[in-house]
């Protein structure tokens, strides 16, 4: 059903460091369906975290390169352009630990910062 609200959920979202274009193209504009991708991928999400420190802590980089290749896909689905370059640099298995441990850093930092954003759709 269509809503008498001027606002567009997806321009609504951009402005938050991510987009929602291309998920609602993915479920027809529907926002139910929507708001259960988000709410999964915020779940998820908060699980990698947990995931990402403990292997950080235990210095498991090639956990943290498998993981970050888990969480890529999502966070493109989303733009999310601040992480999506920090996650395919923690991808590459050639890189020093103290490099990947410090990328894994700044993924948990932004990504903390992330999940306090409203991923609820009005």
């Amino acid at each position: 059903p269509a809503t008498t609200s001027s606002s567009n959920p997806a321009q609504d979202i951009e402005r938050r460091g991510y987009s929602l274009k291309h998920i609602l193209q993915f479920v027809d504009n529907d926002r139910e369906a929507l708001q259960k991708i988000l709410d999964s991928f915020v779940l998820t999400t908060r699980e990698y975290i947990e995931l990402l420190k403990k292997y950080q802590e235990e210095k498991q980089c090639t956990a943290i390169v498998q993981l970050a290749h888990k969480m890529l896909p999502m966070f493109r689905q989303l733009e999310i352009d601040e992480e999506i370059p920090l996650l395919e640099q923690a991808t590459k298995n050639d890189l020093p630990e103290n490099q990947i441990l410090s990328l894994t850093q700044e993924v948990i930092n932004k990504t903390i910062l992330l999940l306090k954003e409203d991923f609820k759709i009005s």
